[in-house]
């Protein structure tokens, strides 16, 4: 029999995870686990992402035959990533404490337990249990930058934020004033609870500028212009997609019944 310390028959299984003792720094279980996610966030001035053959067209101006000029503002550094290598990494992990091992056990009693924890996993009567872990980068993982106060001011709007702006834009609240204060009280007293350290206030992502407010409410407003839900602005958007057909205010429809 080949002693293995981990299940590599289910190595390419895309439906079943493997079984494992120790994996990418995740050890110290003592029991076999299996990982059943990975998340790997990088930093903010990490490697610029891939961008589409549609952004270089419009970068490079595509194959037209006329160039224009547009308005542009001037950067002087026209993207703040640096190629920073500070990686955060999350797995999420299901661990079977019930197949257990002392730490100096051998090869062979481990690959026992995994036999046994195989037969049961067919039979469905496994306990498990559930666990994150994470891997945090330290101050020193971080390249080409400094770490400082001024970092939050390149952040973008948090996720929660922008759905309330386009809730209370929904309802006809487009003041960036009003929004802004209740953008900060809704920090303050939902998203920091009492056991957590309330952001910085120089941290755009959960205290936005009011330009980015602004653009914000504009997105919301375009979005809701042609709603599917009204019926007016539906036969505004399809008479604009269509512009041969014509649509009369008063549509007669006449349903005849065929008997068979």
């Amino acid at each position: 029999m080949r002693l293995v310390s981990s299940d590599d028959v289910k190595k390419k299984s895309k439906t079943e995870r493997r079984l494992l003792w120790n994996h990418e720094g995740v050890s110290g279980f003592n029991c076999p686990f299996s990982v059943d996610r990975s998340v790997v966030y990088t930093c903010q001035y990490g490697k610029p992402r891939k961008q589409s053959q549609s952004k270089k067209k419009r970068k490079t101006g595509g194959n037209t035959d006329h160039q224009y000029l547009r308005k542009r503002r001037f950067l002087i550094q026209n993207t703040k990533k640096v190629d920073c290598e500070a990686k955060l990494f999350v797995r999420y992990i299901t661990r079977y404490s019930d197949y257990a091992v002392s730490p100096n056990v051998g090869r062979g009693a481990r690959q026992v337990q995994l036999d046994s924890l195989q037969e049961g996993l067919r039979n469905g009567n496994i306990k498990t249990e559930k666990s994150i872990h994470l891997k945090l980068p330290l101050n020193g993982a971080h390249t080409n930058h400094t770490l400082s106060v001024e970092s939050g001011f390149s952040k973008s709007m948090h996720a929660k934020l922008k759905e309330l702006i386009f809730q209370h834009v929904q309802m006809g609240v487009t003041s960036v004033a009003y929004l802004k204060k209740l953008l900060k009280q809704y920090v303050v007293k939902e998203l920091s609870h009492s056991d957590l350290k309330n952001p910085s206030e120089t941290d755009r992502s959960y205290f936005p500028t009011n330009r980015d407010i602004y653009n914000c409410v504009h997105a919301a407003l375009v979005a809701g212009r042609y709603s599917d839900l009204d019926q007016e602005n539906l036969a505004k958007k399809f008479q604009l997609e269509n512009p041969t057909i014509f649509i009369s205010d008063q549509l007669q429809v006449n349903v005849v019944t065929l008997k068979t």
